[in-house]
Order: structure tokens, then C-alpha cells, then sequence
């Protein structure tokens, strides 16, 4: 909501209006409830079900980020073989591998999901 948005972002209420209108936040949301309706479900951006209609854009982000981040920590995996997964946690995930391979790993400074192209700057810690 505007109250939380305005709290944590530290924007004003004319500043929080022009991003809601720059993104068309309420047609997006007109949309995803119309859907819903329809279908008694609506897509994220992977085109994967989400079941409740509670909060639309944050659920749609959510799932949405949920699947981007297991695509594209399977492919980032598939493509470092040398690594040992050990866990995942929302956004993240903690791998090994041998002390040869580090040097390799750390050079790494951008995860790509296979399907929608987008790459993010990642953040290895070495421990």
C-alpha cells in the first residue's frame, strides 16, 4: 500500500502517484483481477498459475522472482559444474567448490534467467 511504500521509500505522495502512473500499476491490476475472474487463477511472467487474488501485483512479483531465481540458479549450476549446492534461500544460494575453482567462481558477476534474457549483478562472498 501507499502507506507502506511512503514509509520505506521515504517518497512523497505526488512522487509515489507519478511511479503508480508511469507503470500503470492500476490497469496492470485491472488486469490480473479480470483474469482471475475469467480463469479463478492468473500468470506471472512465467506463465505459472498464481491461485489468490489477495494482493495481485505483489503476489505476481513474487511468483515471478521466485521462478527467476530457480531458473536461473539451475542454469548458473548447470553451467559451473565445479560447484556443490549446499542451499537455497529465497534469493540466494550457498555453494562450494574446491580451492582451485575459486579464482573461476569469483570472476562471475552476472546471472542470466534462460527464458526472459534478464541479467542481474550477483555478489559472491568467499569464505
Amino acid at each position: 500500500g501507499k502507506s507502506t511504500i511512503k514509509r520505506i521509500s521515504k517518497l512523497s505522495n505526488s512522487e509515489i502517484e507519478n511511479i503508480t502512473k508511469y507503470l500503470k500499476i492500476t490497469k496492470f491490476t485491472e488486469s490480473i483481477k479480470s483474469e482471475f475472474d475469467k480463469n479463478n487463477f492468473f500468470l506471472n511472467f512465467y506463465n505459472k498459475p498464481v491461485l489468490s487474488i489477495d494482493n495481485p501485483v505483489n503476489y505476481w512479483i513474487q511468483s515471478s522472482v521466485a521462478d527467476f531465481c530457480c531458473l536461473t540458479f539451475y542454469q548458473f549450476l548447470k553451467e559451473n559444474s565445479y560447484l556443490k549446492m549446499h542451499a537455497f534461500i529465497h534469493d540466494a544460494i550457498i555453494v562450494s567448490c574446491d580451492k582451485s575453482n575459486v579464482q573461476k567462481m569469483m570472476k562471475i558477476k552476472h546471472l542470466q534467467d534462460p527464458i526472459s534474457k534478464i541479467s542481474l549483478p550477483i555478489k559472491i562472498n568467499y569464505i
